[in-house]
């Protein structure tokens, strides 16, 4: 393992062990977690990070939904942590049912079948 991939697993485990303990963000209602000003911030970078583009399927000026892979750093997101969608490709996100399917392919189209086909043709 090369030293940066150790240097990040230790700084991961320093984080789960020492920080989210004390993170009241990580433990506040969700609801009211997306209202603070750290999850705006979150959300903006998220955005700016994809271009102001839905990372599924490229759809742009579109409302977007900034969905959390992982709620484990919540309070203190990775980059990793979040993708941008646009409404028809988050609903779809969360209807797969296969693992590997539910998986982002982030900027690359995939074959899918049924109205999220359709949703990607329109493209």
């Amino acid at each position: 393992m090369d030293r940066l991939a150790t240097r990040r697993r230790y700084v991961e485990a320093d984080y789960a062990d020492h920080i989210k303990p004390h993170n009241p963000l990580a433990t506040m209602p969700y609801d009211e977690y997306l209202q603070t000003q750290e999850w705006q911030q979150h959300r903006r970078r998220a955005l700016e990070r994809a271009g102001h583009k839905c990372q599924l399927c490229g759809a742009r000026d579109v409302p977007f939904h900034v969905h959390h892979n992982t709620y484990d750093n919540r309070g203190a997101e990775l980059d990793s942590d979040l993708i941008v969608l646009c409404a028809p490709c988050h609903e779809w996100y969360h209807n797969k049912q296969n693992e590997d399917e539910y998986k982002p392919v982030m900027g690359r189209r995939r074959y899918v079948e049924g109205d999220y086909a359709e949703h990607i043709k329109r493209r």
